[in-house]
Parts: C-alpha cells; structure tokens; sequence
C-alpha cells in the first residue's frame, strides 16, 4: 500500500482530470485512510501546475537577491 503520491506535469491536463485522478488515488487507500496528494511547485523552472490551472507566480530567486539588499522591501514585494 502506498504512503502517498506525487503528481507530475504528465499527470495533470485539466480541472476535471486531475479530480478524477485523485479521487481515483483516495480509493485506494486502505481503511479510508487519507493518502497525501502531493505536487513539487516550487516556480521558476519548477512548475507542475500552470494557468488556468494555478496562478502563475514568479520565481524565488529574485526577492532572495532583494533580501540580500533591503529585507523590507523583499518582504513587501513577495506580498
């Protein structure tokens, strides 16, 4: 039995697919013991989901740099 499952860009089309897949990964747990669904959706090059799916956020890296500089003004661009 599986501990959980990772959903990859291959995985994912549309809306309706992917509630389709993860209900169809929930049946297989045993017990109804929730499974986690996870997906790696860190931006940049890093992007499972894109729209419509999800909104498009930017990258990390450049408030990294910011903060590096100006802490405040990192912290108040990522908002």
């Amino acid at each position: 039995m599986p501990a959980g499952f990772i959903l990859f860009a291959r995985n994912i089309h549309s809306q309706d697919q992917v509630r389709d897949l993860t209900a169809s990964l929930r049946a297989l747990a045993a017990d109804d013991r929730p499974l986690p669904i996870l997906i790696d959706q860190e931006g940049g090059r890093v992007r499972r989901l894109r729209p419509p799916l999800a909104l498009e956020h930017p990258p990390g890296s450049p408030f990294g740099q910011l903060y590096e500089r100006d802490p405040l003004a990192a912290c108040e661009a990522a908002r």
